[in-house]
C-alpha cells in the first residue's frame, strides 16, 4: 500500500497516479497537483494571455478553479 501525499489516503498501485522521487500522487488528486505544481501554462493563464493548448487541455475546469481561488485571494 502506497499513501498519497497530497490526501493522506492509503492507496493501492493501481489508483496511484503519479510517483516522483517521494511524491505519490492518487488519481483524485492528481488533477489538482497536476495543475499547481505540473503545468507549465498557469503562470500564462494568470498573465490573462490563453494558450492553444489550454483548450484541449484535460484539466481545464481545475486549472479555472484554481485561477479563480487565485484571483479572489489576492483582492
Amino acid at each position: 500500500m502506497f499513501k498519497c501525499s497530497i490526501c493522506g489516503k492509503p492507496i493501492e498501485f493501481r489508483d496511484v497516479k503519479y510517483i516522483y522521487e517521494n511524491v505519490i500522487v492518487c488519481r483524485e488528486c492528481y488533477p489538482q497537483y497536476y495543475v499547481r505544481k505540473l503545468c507549465p501554462l498557469v503562470r500564462k493563464r494568470m498573465l490573462n494571455k490563453n494558450p492553444t493548448s489550454c483548450i484541449y487541455c484535460n484539466f481545464k475546469k481545475e486549472c479555472d478553479e484554481y485561477l479563480l481561488s487565485v484571483v479572489k485571494k489576492h483582492e
